[in-house]
């Protein structure tokens, strides 16, 4: 019975979306549900939908572990299947004329405990592609949602659309917050006919990159000429060149060496000298080169992270240090949680990372 019940639950989350906001009512005390669409410049868009499932009792874990594992073999499609959205791929296709096709399909099980409750997710993840349309330089998610078959989103579930890489938002409706650099909408959230519609513009901040380089050899223009200027005022460069128009007389000959003497006075320096081979002693023998990241892996660069920062970070300050895109990051973030390399934890609507406890 607990089995069945649990079940119950998880086809109405994966189902509620698709019905619209009659049944969405009846998902008001159900797990928390999160839609993440990424949005690809191709236009192909890689969905997962993860349901996550409070296990308070031992009953709940066997039933969970249960499900899990025809979930996984893909034995459960009755319950938890990729074929709504299939039928939805195929209707919005035959409407816009524009090929689409459900492809990569992928399923994941975990248990964590999420504020110190053991926490069972079920991840449904594909690729739909041609998801999104292309043209004038932008990219405009909408023509996939026409139809009305997708709905509303009920309570505890939650739609995040993340632009591509290199792209922001221009505009969107229903208006939305942007966290992230993505659109997050909260339910219970109503959209209209064919909503949401969104469209992405590249970011004017990438042609910056381009420019650095001219920035760098100016500065390092200044630099040079400003040393020069310094050792010239200083009398470092010898004199005698900037009298061509000189007699050669003994007095102007014999200033010359003299402006060139403090020269080898400053360069040799035979007391300072005798300390060059002790200089490496300073250096701790013990101490570790810190490593090139770019000889890391990026899990080890995750890990590095987390240790800099007293083995805790948020998820979004992990994607500003290494400037991946936050669908690499969350990818990354949560095959080291399954090799238990690190442990997430939902804090409102951000997600918190930090390193196994070793004494647990």
């Amino acid at each position: 019975m607990r089995r069945a019940a649990l079940l119950a639950v998880l086809l109405s989350l994966l189902l509620v979306p698709a019905v619209g906001a009659a049944q969405a009512q009846t998902a008001a005390t159900a797990p928390d549900t999160q839609i993440h669409i990424t949005i690809q410049e191709d236009g192909d868009a890689r969905w997962t939908i993860a349901v996550r499932i409070p296990l308070e009792t031992e009953s709940d874990e066997r039933a969970f572990e249960s499900l899990s594992q025809e979930f996984t073999d893909g034995t459960a499609d009755g319950y938890l299947s990729v074929d709504p959205f299939r039928e939805a791929a195929q209707r919005v296709s035959e409407r816009t004329g524009q090929q689409m096709a459900i492809t990569d399909v992928d399923r994941d099980t975990r248990v964590a405990s999420v504020n110190g409750t053991r926490t069972g997710q079920l991840a449904l993840s594909f690729t739909w592609t041609n998801f999104a349309e292309i043209g004038d330089g932008a990219v405009q998610v909408g023509a996939a949602f026409e139809g009305g078959w997708f709905g509303d989103l009920g309570s505890n579930q939650t739609l995040r659309i993340e632009p591509p890489d290199g792209y922001t938002v221009h505009t969107v409706e229903p208006p939305t917050e942007i966290l992230d650099g993505e659109l997050r909408w909260e339910g219970p959230q109503e959209f209209g006919a064919g909503q949401p519609v969104v469209t992405f513009e590249p970011s004017p901040t990438e042609s910056l990159p381009f420019a650095m380089p001219a920035i760098g050899l100016v500065a390092i223009l200044i630099v040079v000429v400003a040393a020069l200027l310094i050792r010239w005022r200083r009398g470092w460069f010898p004199t005698g060149a900037t009298k061509p128009l000189s007699s050669g007389s003994e007095e102007e000959k014999e200033e010359e060496p003299a402006s060139v003497e403090p020269e080898p006075k400053e360069s040799i320096a035979p007391d300072e000298a005798e300390p060059g081979p002790e200089q490496p002693e300073p250096s701790d023998e013990g101490q570790e080169t810190p490593a090139d990241p770019e000889l890391l892996s990026d899990e080890e660069r995750v890990e590095r992270l987390l240790r800099e920062n007293d083995g805790r970070m948020k998820q979004a300050h992990i994607v500003e240090e290494t400037r991946w895109s936050n669908a690499k990051v969350s990818q990354l973030l949560s095959s080291m949680a399954e090799e238990g390399r690190v442990e997430k934890l939902r804090l409102g609507r951000e997600n918190i990372i930090s390193l196994p406890d070793e004494d647990s």
